[in-house]
């Protein structure tokens, strides 16, 4: 968006300066970007946060757009300053909706009240949009715009298996463990500590390897040099309707075979460019990584369905900015 030439102020937790962040990012500094970096966690960063939201309502004079993804601070933004901005709601796997015995009623006013206060509503994917429909919930002008990611560097399509992300019940993790110690190639899973990996690789046999969390502008770059690459996703709100797999955006434009969980959501977002397994079955999951690892044929169509289907965020970034201008005309 900054990129486009609109002035953003973005407000993050993290113990690294604005600097440190960008170039984690692979992104330069920009004069349309201003990057606030609270602490991590506890009063003194709720306190920052409301002063600087403050502050910027006060200075964009009620005409400033706030693109929101927590109900939590978008309904604050609400309370607090009411018809002094623009709200465009970014609904990404919204929570009240997709917990394991279903939307939870307690939460639903809430988001019913964001929504009401909100000019437009941006939704991940369309089961995300359809959910929120099918709840019953009133919605502004609608958007779905998936998630995206970056332009990859040549592959080089060496060895081994990467599987990146964190590990949550929702990503099928099980399934991923029981299947290492046949898998064709080693599997390896980026980003998780090793302590949280650690009964995964107890429940593999040692044949589930960990690797620490790469740099985010490194990670193109790093999945160009294996051989394969692995999504998981269990059955589930989530998994079949309510995820855009940043993931996933990432694999599209490698140039390297993608093993994905065979659900709705995937199919919807990546149309066919990827090896599917079922998810749960350890048996399919070899398969399709072995598939994925030693056909040819295979291995040149996936990844020349998900060359095409790949999207960048500068592309995301024109989508939201060309329907923000729609509803705040």
């Amino acid at each position: 968006m900054a990129a486009l030439g609109h002035r953003v102020e973005l407000c993050v937790q993290s113990e690294w300066t604005a600097a440190a962040i960008l170039a984690a990012h692979g992104r330069p500094p920009l004069a349309t970007l201003r990057l606030r970096v609270l602490p991590l966690g506890g009063t003194a960063a709720a306190v920052l946060y409301r002063a600087a939201f403050l502050s910027w309502v006060a200075r964009t004079g009620g005409s400033g757009l706030v693109l929101a993804r927590s109900v939590r601070h978008a309904a604050w933004a609400l309370g607090w300053a009411h018809g002094r901005f623009r709200l465009v709601f970014e609904a990404h796997g919204v929570p009240p909706l997709w917990t394991p015995a279903g939307p939870r009623p307690d939460e639903m006013p809430a988001l019913q009240r964001v929504l009401d206060g909100a000019v437009g509503v941006v939704a991940n994917a369309p089961g995300t949009l359809a959910a929120l429909r099918q709840v019953g919930l009133r919605l502004p002008p609608a958007l779905v715009a998936h998630n995206a990611g970056r332009p990859a560097p040549r592959p080089h399509a060496g060895s081994g298996i990467a599987c990146v992300g964190s590990v949550r019940p929702y990503k099928d993790p099980e399934t991923v463990a029981h299947a290492a110690g046949r898998s064709p190639e080693p599997i390896t899973w980026v980003g998780p500590s090793a302590g949280e990996l650690a009964p995964l690789i107890a429940l593999s046999g040692g044949a589930l390897r960990h690797a620490s969390a790469w740099d985010p502008g490194d990670v193109s770059r790093r999945l160009s040099r294996y051989r394969a690459l692995l999504l998981p996703l269990s059955h589930g709100p989530f998994g079949d309707a309510l995820t855009s797999p940043l993931k996933l955006w990432d694999a599209l434009p490698s140039g390297i075979p993608l093993v994905a969980a065979d659900t709705a959501a995937v199919r919807a977002a990546a149309k066919g460019g990827f090896v599917p397994y079922r998810p749960g079955d350890p048996e399919d999951l070899v398969r399709a990584l072995r598939i994925a690892c030693t056909n040819a044929a295979v291995r040149q169509r996936v990844v020349t369905v998900a060359r095409a289907r790949a999207r960048t965020w500068e592309q995301r970034a024109a989508e939201i900015a060309a329907f923000a201008g729609q509803v705040t005309a």
